[in-house]
């Protein structure tokens, strides 16, 4: 038995609360190690002469990666505070029990030894997420180049190679007219990338987060794309890009005509005055050292309070159902706490949804965001694709954790979707998404 790939701690990653008097336990062990692994728990605070609390449930292999498995339980109870330990069976019959103390050949008698799950304490920090979004299918658009509403010369529309500065002519009014288009999809939730003033084509260099760039429409065309996909049973997302901003952002203009006199001189990161713009020679913080894109200070209480505002106004103005954050992981957790406090105080079922590149556990304890961008999945797709085009039919197999099943013609796992035709004519569909505790 590979004792050292056997992990588990009494955090919320690995023990928690699914709904009031519902937990969740997960292990993880090497791969293809054990032959069976059992949840042995009892009440903290009842001795057993007065009440025999024991109860042992077999755990469940739930998913594998290359190294691992991992095994999960669920469990009701009704306890002040819950403690536990696993006991562990290779395929040579070999058994061990783990607990808080290590590895032991017998449930350890002292109960202090065993893991513990204050049951109460856990349910406060219960993971509460817009009951909409589960299992729904995103699709993200990067307006300028996905539909325009006006006429485009062909040789502009399908031009190839592609610059990364070519503007297609995309606007609000061509995804409103796609709306059945996305709708056939199967999809459910619209993510627009930025939508606001910029002199870019990406639009993640803002200039002015309360005005909706005139080459896309207008804050009418935003409502009516909002209303008419809540029409159609959609949903619409915004991109919040609160980590930097355009050296055109007025709060940016000003340091750069007032200087250390400026009263905006805390929103950024300035290491010392004048500024100096030269890139490569800049001296302020940047996003990815690109001095177009200066960093916001959200430290500084009135640049975290400008940007939770923008926030809460486009869900106020527009309708939007919640905010997908561009480099959140670069900003701190105080402002993301306070973040969500604000928006979920006036609006609890907006959808807060962040970009992060690995895995997120402290960013996901209930009290800053909902979910994340699955980009290590989003990496695994290819792959798949491989396998399913050497396929004969789509595989199927049984339930993989959370993020969903295999079916037939089907893979649900909730965010985004692509479709096409295996090599042999079958269709496929994938569906990935924002996360998934075991994929990350």
């Amino acid at each position: 038995m590979n004792l050292a790939a056997i992990h588990h701690e009494a955090t919320q990653e690995y023990c928690f609360c699914m709904e009031p008097g519902k937990f969740l336990f997960r292990l993880q062990t090497g791969k293809n190690d054990l032959y069976s692994v059992t949840l042995h728990t009892r009440d903290k605070y009842l001795p057993l002469r007065i009440k025999d609390t024991r109860r042992s449930t077999p755990m469940k292999w739930v998913a594998s990666d290359g190294l691992r498995d991992y095994y999960e339980a669920e469990l009701e109870f009704q306890v002040v505070c819950l403690r536990y330990c696993f006991e562990l069976k290779d395929h040579a019959g070999h058994r061990v029990y783990f607990s808080n103390c290590g590895f032991t050949d017998s449930i350890p008698e002292d109960i202090e030894r065993l893991f513990d799950c204050p049951q109460t304490l856990r349910e406060e920090e219960c993971f509460r997420v817009p009951s909409w979004a589960a299992n729904k299918v995103i699709y993200q658009i990067f307006p300028s180049r996905f539909a325009a509403h006006t006429a485009v010369e062909e040789s502009v529309w399908y031009q190839a190679p592609i610059g990364s500065k070519a503007d297609l002519g995309g606007s609000l009014r061509g995804v409103i007219s796609h709306l059945d288009y996305i709708r056939d999809l199967g999809v459910d939730v619209i993510y627009l990338t930025p939508i606001f003033q910029s002199n870019s084509t990406h639009k993640y260099d803002t200039i002015d987060y309360y005005t909706i760039d005139p080459s896309f429409g207008t804050v009418d065309d935003l409502k009516e794309l909002v209303d008419r996909a809540h029409e159609m049973g959609l949903r619409v997302i915004l991109d919040g890009v609160f980590n930097h901003t355009s050296r055109d952002f007025f709060a940016f203009k000003d340091i750069l005509d007032n200087q250390a006199e400026s009263v905006y001189k805390d929103w950024y990161y300035v290491d010392q005055f004048p500024l100096c713009l030269t890139p490569g020679s800049h001296n302020y913080k940047c996003f990815g050292y690109f001095a177009g894109m200066p960093k916001v200070n959200l430290r500084c209480p009135a640049a975290a309070a400008y940007f939770t505002d923008v926030a809460l106004y486009w869900l106020r103005k527009a309708g939007v159902d919640g905010w997908r954050l561009d480099v959140a992981d670069e900003i701190s957790h105080d402002f993301w706490r306070n973040f969500r406090k604000a928006v979920k105080a006036e609006f609890p079922e907006a959808l807060i949804v962040g970009e992060i590149w690995h895995h997120a556990p402290d960013f996901l304890q209930g009290d800053q965001w909902d979910s994340v961008m699955n980009y290590p999945f989003y990496r695994k797709r290819p792959h798949l694709l491989e396998i399913w085009d050497s396929c004969e039919a789509i595989p199927t197999a049984q339930p993989i954790h959370c993020c969903g099943i295999w079916s037939e013609a089907t893979i649900q796992l909730g965010c985004f979707t692509c479709a096409g035709r295996t090599s042999n004519g079958k269709s496929w569909r994938l569906h990935y998404s924002f996360c998934c505790p075991v994929c990350q």
